[in-house]
């Protein structure tokens, strides 16, 4: 996760301890990607599950969740298994065939240079040549994969780990689950969702790994429900749907 991301789920998590507002041991997720963003506890102690996301003022795009990538010798790209892989992303990908997609494309006629270098327990000095071939190789956006997928994935991958809203930093707050708290947004339908498969380097390092994201694009600004970061007309807003006043 961005810093940008880790200082938005903590300024929402504080805001919100400091009226009691959060589940009792619950901490905000970091870089564990099996975690919830963050957790509200309801006037009537109804727990819900948002996605939070801090998008620059200028993107008009999200991100969503982020896999690593492996090559073997035979050059066939696969999945990267770590301690921290997002367990439920990779198996909606895997079931939509992108590593098949990915190797059947122009990267799967290209071995990375540097990963073949560090799998074989090269010297420094051999994996920062295969480092500055692979720059030329797959550095470029154009050398980029772009694959279109289905505009419910987003909605799936969430609903599935159990997420109900998606609240985007001075965009909206939208439905993506089922709405526990009876909030009654407006659902998350983005009109673009593709799969970025890229790399990424570090310069300094001369180092570089491969990776898969999700990207969105084409959803709306919406001022429905008020966005978590307005704090006080949020949890009036709640509190008047959970206790409405009576007229008299």
């Amino acid at each position: 996760m961005s810093n940008r991301g880790k200082y938005y789920e903590n300024r929402i998590y504080d805001m919100y301890k400091s009226v009691g507002r959060i589940p009792n041991g619950f901490t905000p997720a970091g870089d564990n990607p099996n975690a919830p963003d963050f957790i509200l506890k309801s006037f009537k102690n109804i727990n819900a599950i948002f996605e939070l996301k801090s998008p620059s003022s200028t993107s008009s795009t999200l991100d969503f969740g982020q896999l690593g990538l492996q090559q073997n010798n035979a050059g066939l790209w696969n999945f990267r298994n770590t301690g921290n892989s997002d367990n439920v992303l990779e198996s909606i990908l895997r079931q939509q065939g992108v590593i098949e997609r990915i190797n059947s494309s122009k990267w799967g006629t290209k071995v990375s240079e540097y990963l073949k270098r560090t799998n074989a327990g090269k010297s420094k000095e051999s994996r920062t040549k295969g480092y500055m071939i692979d720059r030329e190789t797959f550095y470029a956006c154009s050398n980029w994969i772009t694959i279109p997928t289905s505009t419910n994935l987003v909605s799936a991958y969430y609903a599935s780990k159990g997420v109900n809203y998606i609240n985007i930093e001075n965009r909206g707050l939208y439905l993506i689950g089922s709405d526990v708290l009876q909030l009654s947004p407006p659902k998350f339908t983005p009109s673009e969702v593709n799969i970025k498969v890229r790399n990424k380097t570090s310069v300094s390092n001369k180092t570089m790994r491969f990776t898969i994201a999700v990207r969105v694009s084409g959803y709306p600004n919406v001022g429905v429900v008020p966005r978590l970061e307005d704090k006080n007309n949020f949890l009036s807003y709640l509190q008047n749907i959970e206790f409405p006043k009576i007229n008299r």
